[in-house]
């Protein structure tokens, strides 16, 4: 896995140091995201318990480039850098103690920059450009990324009395590939040339998983981006 991540990294800057681009895209997006998780000692069952049925939400900006030597009869292979954000909280859940009431929920945030390598065919249509495209990604978790457990302790008046916050002991795997799926419809604007805006919808889902540890993660995400694109040769 790692190796492969690495390939990827290779790759892109072997590309942009050699190849002539013929495009830019920056993309920005959000979407509805879900997590799939199995474990087996009572951190995770309780965090598993505490997920059921609450929702997540996934952030992504990309910067992606085409390349003159890799385009060949409407296929062309497209690289770049990408970031991804990634949250999903629980409501607090209210548990009797001594002192009153103790809120409790789980937090997650995760980050990720990347190297996504895809394949695209474009339909031409004048100024209007559908296209489809799927590839890999290798994705590089960063160090904020975390767990969190969060209570809130109340009295039995219902007064505040103390808030905590404390990141769990998951150890994380730094390399993750993951797959993407979409389909985007670009057009060239007439007043500007040399300037292009792009609606685009993207399945990602993760092969590898996001921990090292008892708590069994992986994630898929839907984004859906708004993109600027830069004609730079065409």
């Amino acid at each position: 896995m790692k190796a492969l991540v690495f390939v990827l990294l290779f790759s892109f800057f072997s590309i942009g140091a050699s190849g002539q681009i013929t495009r830019l895209t920056f993309t920005i997006g959000v979407g509805p995201a879900t997590n799939r998780v199995s474990g087996d000692d009572p951190t995770a069952k309780s965090i598993i318990e505490n997920w059921r049925g609450q929702r997540s939400t996934a952030f992504n900006m990309q910067l992606l480039a085409d390349f003159a030597e890799l385009q060949t009869s409407g296929v062309n292979l497209q690289t770049g850098i990408s970031f991804t954000g990634y949250s999903k909280g629980d409501v607090f859940d209210g548990l009797p103690s001594a002192t009153g009431i103790v809120k409790q929920r789980y937090r997650a945030a995760y980050t990720w920059v990347g190297v996504p390598v895809r394949f695209v065919y474009k339909f031409s249509w004048n100024r209007f450009v559908p296209q489809v495209f799927a590839g890999i990604s290798g994705q590089y978790m960063l160090g904020d990324s975390n767990v969190a457990v969060e209570q809130e302790i109340y009295s039995n008046n219902g007064d505040l009395i103390q808030t905590t916050r404390q990141r769990l002991d998951l150890q994380r795997n730094r390399l993750q590939l993951w797959g993407d799926l979409g389909a985007a419809a670009a057009y060239r604007l007439e007043l500007f040339p040399s300037l292009g805006l792009q609606l685009s919808a993207t399945y990602s889902t993760q092969f590898s998983r996001v921990w090292q540890s008892s708590l069994n993660e992986s994630i898929s995400h839907w984004q859906f981006a708004f993109g600027l694109i830069y004609f730079v040769k065409e």
